[in-house]
């Protein structure tokens, strides 16, 4: 199980990600004075906008440790169950979505990763990496061929955001369209796809037009388990709402 930080310790590697936010964003703005390639401007922009959000979001994240990750990484170098690792410049994800990606054990950076380590991660270069809500993202393509970010890391429950749940459901851009793996139960059937209770009730907040159903009644709907008090309550309110 994925060991959550105390509050001291979060404080702390809070601080060092933001930290690595603004000096990776002072390196993009240095850079971008020099470009002149119209296009790589734009990526390089998009890029900074998207790193100077990850900083705000830095300031909030849980932070997650898998224990699978290798000892020797300080901890403000991983997320959940992906990490930095500054010795190869590289990014390394236990993320299962990875594992099973085609070839992927066939690149020489990744036969010579598995020579030198037991863990079964996927290594990744530095250089294909960027920040996108707090975490370490590939661009990728969704089921649909179309743009987007895909996380490195495994997200628990409490790493789930109202932002990466609308970059899933309704991005205001390609550069807010993300996709992601998650080890929560995934049963509540909405938005053409089954969400764990964190991402319905996220979603609930960001999805204007979303049929919000409390979570007891979902349940209980549903045949799970469920709280006979709160279902009470909640259908209380519901007929008190529809008398109105």
């Amino acid at each position: 199980m994925s060991k959550l930080m105390n509050q001291t310790n979060q404080d702390e590697i809070r601080g060092k990600y933001v930290q690595k936010f603004q000096e990776m964003l002072s390196e993009y703005n240095d850079k971008l004075s020099k470009l002149k390639n119209p296009e790589e401007v734009s990526k390089l922009k998009q890029n900074i906008a998207g790193l100077e959000k990850s900083i705000e979001c830095a300031k909030v994240l849980p932070i997650v440790r898998d224990p699978r990750v290798p000892e020797n990484i300080p901890d403000h170098n991983v997320w959940n169950d992906c990490w930095y690792d500054e010795k190869r410049k590289a990014f390394v994800t236990l993320n299962n979505r990875f594992l099973k990606v085609p070839n992927a054990r066939t690149r020489n950076i990744q036969i010579q990763y598995d020579k030198e380590n037991d863990n079964s991660g996927i290594i990744i270069e530095e250089e294909k990496i960027q920040f996108r809500f707090g975490f370490p993202v590939i661009q990728s393509d969704n089921q649909d061929g179309e743009f987007v970010w895909h996380i490195l890391s495994t997200l628990e429950e409490n790493m789930i955001t109202d932002k990466i749940v609308k970059g899933r459901f309704r991005p205001e851009s390609d550069e807010e369209s993300v996709i992601y793996e998650t080890k929560s139960d995934a049963w509540i059937e909405a938005l053409g796809a089954k969400l764990s209770e964190q991402e319905y009730l996220l979603a609930c907040e960001v999805m204007p037009y979303l049929v919000k159903t409390p979570i007891e009644i979902l349940k209980a709907n549903s045949g799970r388990p469920y709280n006979q008090k709160l279902y009470q309550q909640q259908m209380t309110e519901i007929n008190q709402t529809k008398q109105q």
